[in-house]
C-alpha cells in the first residue's frame, strides 16, 4: 500500500512471539485480551460470518453461483475462527485455511474470471469486521492500545489470505510455469515481502528499489522488452511492462522508447511490495499523455516523477508510503480538531456505509451533524470512497491519522 518508507504504526498484535502457520503470521497475546474474553466473543463469530458470506454471495457477481456458496462459507468460517483461535491461546489450523482460500484463487481462475471479484469480496469482508471491532472492543472494555493492536493485526491477516488467493489464481492461468512470469505476476498483485523473496531466490534477485516502465503492446515493444534480460517483463491489460531496479530501469525505458510508437513511461522507485502501485502510476502516466494533460518528451519516455501533481490531480492518493500524506492530504490542511471529527466520521462511514442516523448514534451527535461531514468528506475525496480497491488503504491511513491525534 506504499512506498520505500513505512509510515510509523504500533506494534503488530504479539510480533516477537506469534505462531506462523504456512504463511500466514497469526496474532498472539494483545493488552488486555484474555482466553477466557476471546471465549465469550465466540459465540458472536457466527453471525460476523453470516454476515460476510450473505454480502459478498449478493454483492459479488463473480461469487453469485451457488455452487460456490459453501466454498466461501467454509473459507470464511475457518478464517475468523483461526484469528479468534490465536487470540486464544488455541491450537491453529492455519493450513486449512490456506487451502480453502487458495482453493477460492483456482476456482475463480478456472471459471476464467479475473481478480476484480476477489478485490470485491476482500473489501466486503473488510467493512464487516472493522464494523464488527467497532462494536466489539467498547463492550469488551478492552484499551484503545488493544484496539489498534487488534485493527493492526487484521489488516495484516486479510492481506495474506488474499495474497494465497491471489497466488493460487495465477497458478492456475500458467504462471507457474515460469519462475520469473510468476515473479513479475507476484509484483504486479501486490503480493508479499515474504512471498517475493521466496519467488525471486531461484531467478531474480530483489533490489531494494524497484521501478516500473510500461507502453503500449505491440509486436516490436513485446520483443524489444524480451530483449532486456536483466528486467522481469510481461504484457498487462494491453501494455507492455518491465520491472527493473530503480537506478537501471532508464536505459531500458530508452530501449523501449526505439520500438515504440507510443510513450514510455516509468514509475519512481518503491519497495518490490509496492511495485504494484508503481504500474499504477505508469499507467495513469500514460493515460494523461494520451489525454493531453502531460507532453511526451522528444526521447519517448515520461518520467512519472516529474508529474506528481498531475497524478495527484486525476488519481485516487493512496500509493507511496508517505501514506498520510498522500492519501489523506485533503484532512491535513483541516484543524487538528476538524481532522478529528472528520476523520472519525470518515472511517466510520467506511466501515459501516451506515445511514446518517445510525452513525449519529455511534458517534454521540445530531444526524445534521453528520450528514455535514459526510457532505464536506464527499467534496474532499470524490468517488475514491466507493472504490473497493481504496477503501483499505484509506482506513488504514485513517487509523494511523486517528492515532497521530490523540498521541
Amino acid at each position: 500500500m506504499t512506498s520505500s518508507r513505512r509510515a510509523p504504526g504500533p506494534a503488530p498484535v504479539g510480533d516477537h512471539d506469534r505462531p506462523c502457520v504456512g504463511d500466514l503470521h497469526l496474532p498472539g497475546h494483545a493488552a488486555g485480551l484474555t482466553p477466557e474474553i476471546m471465549n465469550a466473543y465466540r459465540p458472536r463469530k457466527d453471525a460476523l460470518v453470516r454476515r460476510i458470506s450473505d454480502r459478498i454471495c449478493h454483492e459479488v457477481a463473480g461469487f453469485a453461483d451457488p455452487g460456490l456458496a459453501g466454498l466461501i462459507d467454509s473459507a470464511i468460517d475457518a478464517s475468523v475462527d483461526l484469528f479468534v483461535d490465536a487470540l486464544a491461546g488455541a491450537p491453529s489450523r492455519g493450513h486449512t485455511v490456506v487451502t480453502l482460500y487458495r482453493h477460492i484463487g483456482r476456482a475463480e481462475a478456472k471459471a476464467g474470471h479475473d481478480l476484480d471479484a476477489m478485490r470485491a469480496a476482500h473489501h466486503i469482508a473488510s467493512q464487516e469486521v472493522w464494523a464488527e471491532l467497532e462494536r466489539v472492543v467498547p463492550e469488551l472494555g478492552l484499551p484503545s492500545a488493544t484496539h489498534q493492536q487488534l485493527a493492526h493485526a487484521i489488516m495484516d491477516y486479510q492481506r495474506r489470505l488474499q495474497d494465497e488467493a491471489v497466488a493460487a489464481h495465477a497458478e492456475v492461468v500458467g504462471l507457474v510455469a515460469e519462475p520469473r512470469a510468476r515473479l513479475v505476476a507476484a509484483l504486479l498483485e501486490g503480493a508479499s515481502s515474504e512471498r517475493l523473496a521466496r519467488l525471486a531466490t531461484p531467478c531474480w534477485p530483489l533490489p531494494p528499489s524497484v521501478a516500473v516502465a510500461a507502453t503500449e503492446a505491440t509486436a516490436r515493444t513485446v520483443a524489444a522488452a524480451e530483449e532486456l534480460t536483466e528486467a522481469l517483463a510481461t504484457t498487462w491489460r494491453k501494455r507492455v511492462v518491465i520491472v527493473a531496479d530503480a537506478s537501471a530501469i532508464l536505459p531500458m525505458a530508452q530501449h523501449l522508447a526505439r520500438r515504440s510508437s507510443s510513450p514510455v513511461a516509468v514509475s519512481w522507485g518503491v519497495a518490490p511490495s509496492d511495485a504494484m502501485h508503481a504500474l499504477r502510476w505508469a499507467r495513469r502516466t500514460l493515460r494523461l499523455v494520451r489525454q493531453g494533460t502531460i507532453a511526451a518528451p522528444p526521447s519517448g519516455v515520461v518520467l512519472s516523477d516529474d508529474h506528481r501533481f498531475e497524478l495527484w490531480q486525476q488519481a485516487d492518493p493512496a500509493l507511496d508510503e508517505h501514506l498520510v500524506e498522500a492519501t489523506l492530504g485533503p484532512l491535513l490542511d483541516e484543524k487538528p480538531s476538524q481532522r478529528d471529527v472528520l476523520s472519525e466520521t470518515m472511517l466510520l462511514w467506511l466501515q459501516t456505509h451506515g445511514s446518517a442516523p445510525a452513525m449519529a448514534e455511534r458517534l454521540g451527535v445530531h444526524d445534521q451533524t453528520v450528514r455535514h461531514r459526510l457532505r464536506r468528506i464527499r467534496a474532499m475525496f470524490g468517488d475514491t470512497l466507493d472504490h473497493p480497491d481504496r477503501a483499505g488503504e484509506l482506513m488504514q491511513a485513517l487509523v494511523v491519522m486517528r492515532r497521530s491525534l490523540h498521541r
